[in-house]
């Protein structure tokens, strides 16, 4: 792990898989922002160890492990408080909440969902629009779609982090993971009036415009929806259209887990296309084209 310098006192932390923004209110004191997986906790307290750096907050902008994971362990070992969207605080609120709200976590075991529940300190409403830590004032950006609470915030400096709004990688994306497509389409398309000096994105991105970015992620979740509707062939029940999508789609993983996030991502996109009115579920569960 290494600590890249954005602009100002804003920093990132490269993780394998995610930059995690950290934004120092003095010399040796920082907020840091999402927290990467449970396997990234060590390193992370080691490299903030290394830099003689005591977090004195911890901004998590949504409920997925990958960005909790080590929040709880920091929270522990740094006795700082956590803040987070009051939605996703309660989804991550207990293992046993964030299961209910992600009912498709076939193949995770209890350990990975007690590590990446998190204790919510200042949960925060989707009306609030700033957060003041150790005199750094930072603006809130509600970012839903990707989950219904997520946000991201701009830093003192004009930087902007996006969470998972935006992806800079699109040509791996079999299916991306939107809890509400249209929303989450609104959302990107309204990241364009931000004017920022940089924009962070979590997974392993940095840009100085969004003026590429968006188009290509909104462009993206079209071209999904299209390849769905192409796999709808007369009158399909959703289990079998959702095999046809994957043929075409090259989607062949048979990890539990990963197979339980691809049915959730699918039935989303359908209950988008249905509220297009592109689709329509009948009585008897199946699907037609309209």
């Amino acid at each position: 792990m290494e600590l890249q310098h954005i602009l100002g006192s804003t920093y990132a932390v490269e993780t394998p898989g995610a930059l995690l923004p950290l934004y120092r209110t003095a010399e040796h004191r920082a907020l840091l922002v999402d927290t990467g997986t449970p396997a990234d906790a060590e390193g992370l307290y080691a490299l903030l160890q290394q830099s003689a750096i005591q977090l004195t907050g911890i901004f998590c902008s949504h409920a997925h492990y990958d960005h909790t994971g080590s929040a709880a362990f920091l929270r522990k070992r740094f006795g700082c408080p956590i803040f987070a969207p009051a939605f996703e605080a309660a989804v991550g609120a207990t293992p046993e909440s964030y299961r209910r709200h992600y009912p498709n976590t076939a193949g995770v075991g209890p350990q990975l969902l007690s590590q990446a529940a998190f204790p919510t300190d200042t949960a925060l409403s989707p009306l609030r629009r700033s957060l003041t830590v150790d005199g750094a004032v930072f603006r809130l950006l509600p970012l839903p779609g990707h989950t219904a609470g997520q946000m991201g915030l701009i830093t003192p400096d004009g930087v902007a982090y996006l969470a998972d709004a935006l992806l800079t990688s699109l040509s791996h994306v079999k299916l991306p993971t939107s809890m509400d497509v249209g929303q989450d389409l609104r959302t990107k398309e309204g990241l364009l009036e931000l004017d920022c000096k940089a924009y962070i994105l979590a997974h392993r991105g940095v840009v100085e415009s969004l003026q590429d970015v968006v188009p290509a992620n909104t462009a993206l979740f079209r071209q999904k929806g299209e390849e769905l509707m192409a796999s709808l062939e007369g009158t399909m029940a959703e289990d079998v259209w959702r095999d046809a999508f994957c043929r075409r789609a090259g989607i062949h993983t048979t990890d539990p887990f990963k197979v339980s996030i691809t049915h959730r991502n699918f039935g989303l996109f359908a209950a988008w296309l249905q509220e297009q009115g592109k689709v329509l579920r009948q009585d008897d569960g199946t699907y037609i084209r309209i």
